[in-house]
């Protein structure tokens, strides 16, 4: 498995961070994201990364933080698949600005992997008939204003028309995205056996929907 460390476009500008990614497919994942990201001084990090050496997306050359990272070891310990149907999530940004986010019906896979001797719970989800609110009981098609991890599919593009108009749009994430990093292996398998998902989860899951000021 790739473990690709980014800045965090979900961040208040003053105070930067990264977050992590992760994919069984490397070339598949740069091709979708290359598609999406803006940024070729990001880009070409990547690909320095990518080709062996130490770069990363921080102000700090340590290895830990190195943009593309591989473990031919990693270990999946459980997954789990949760299941949302007739949802409203509300997301905030980064400067804690509310949106609410509805979702028809929607699958969110969670994995509890070992990567480098490190322990993490990674998310990815599939969703259809989403769309945030735009006015009172209207709504809006997603865009995907933070991370750009996000395949939008809009058979409807629109502002301003009731829920039922974007059942047919999806959104899904093309990698798994970084959720918590656990300090030892004992929270961590603790947590695989106790989790749900609750309202803060949703939060940081759908994130990337709202972006730093979406």
């Amino acid at each position: 498995m790739y473990k690709i460390t980014l800045y965090d476009e979900n961040c208040w500008a003053a105070c930067d961070g990264v977050i992590s990614f992760f994919t069984e497919d490397l070339e598949d994942f740069q091709r979708l994201w290359f598609e999406r990201e803006r940024d070729d001084d990001t880009k070409a990090r990547f690909l320095k990364s990518k080709a062996g050496e130490i770069v990363t997306d921080y102000y700090s050359h340590d290895p830990d933080l190195n943009i593309v990272q591989e473990d031919q070891n990693t270990t999946i310990l459980t997954e789990k698949v949760f299941y949302v149907k007739n949802q409203t999530f509300t997301l905030e940004n980064a400067y804690g600005c509310e949106s609410k986010f509805y979702v028809k019906e929607g699958e969110i896979h969670y994995r509890w992997i070992t990567f480098k001797d490190d322990f993490y719970r990674i998310a990815s989800y599939s969703l259809k008939g989403d769309c945030l609110d735009d006015i009172e009981i209207l709504w809006t098609s997603t865009i995907n204003y933070g991370n750009q991890i996000l395949e939008i599919d809009k058979k409807v593009d629109a502002r301003r028309r009731p829920k039922e108009d974007f059942c047919e749009n999806t959104t899904r994430t093309y990698c798994f995205k970084s959720m918590e990093r656990y300090s030892d292996r004992s929270e961590w398998e603790q947590n695989a056996k106790i989790f749900m998902p609750d309202e803060m989860e949703y939060k940081i899951l759908f994130a990337d929907i709202v972006g730093e000021g979406g």
